[in-house]
């Protein structure tokens, strides 16, 4: 949500995006969350790796819609894709204003290729669960703190550069010292 007003005309349409899709989500949260507290014991007590898959597959509307988990797994591999193409976007509108590119087409190609072969890489559930039970809470931290403090720092050193050679000297917040002239 914080990337959106950079790609809007108008700063108030941001509240009534913002209030949609909080309440849309919101909405899709209780109800799934309802729906997992609300299955009998057995099927709760089944540790399935998708809960509300399993609830789909009991559902049953007469002799014509017997088997709803498909459609289920129509709508989440529709999900799926449209939240890869929303992050997709960002990261290369991000990537394409920090390194100042003019065209983003073969950033386009290069952000999928790593998304896709990075999703490759396990080979069965259990090297995934591996991956993320011991990896990938080590990767976030040093993503989160390591990289998030070092643009801090060399974004503060950039800024000294750039004040330097326009001949100012910041002393303290109110002060500024014109050297140059």
């Amino acid at each position: 949500m914080y990337f959106i007003p950079a790609h809007l005309k108008d700063f108030k349409d941001y509240k009534k995006i913002a209030l949609a899709s909080v309440g849309t989500s919101a909405f899709f949260l209780l109800l799934s969350v309802t729906t997992v507290l609300l299955l009998f014991p057995i099927v709760a007590s089944s540790e399935e790796i998708l809960p509300l898959y399993l609830a789909s597959r009991f559902i049953e509307f007469g002799r014509f819609f017997q088997r709803l988990d498909a459609i289920f797994v129509f709508i989440w591999i529709i999900s799926m894709i449209s939240y890869l193409s929303i992050a997709s976007y960002f990261a290369t509108s991000i990537f394409q204003k920090i390194a100042n590119l003019q065209y983003n087409k073969w950033i386009i190609g290069m952000f999928t290729s790593i998304t896709f072969g990075l999703g490759l890489l396990p080979q069965n559930f259990q090297q995934l669960s591996t991956l993320e039970n011991e990896v990938y809470k080590y990767i976030v931290l040093i993503l989160v703190i390591g990289v998030g403090l070092g643009i801090l720092i060399f974004a503060n050193i950039k800024y000294c550069i750039q004040q330097k050679k326009k001949g100012l000297v910041i002393l303290d917040e109110n002060a500024v010292v014109d050297k140059g002239g």
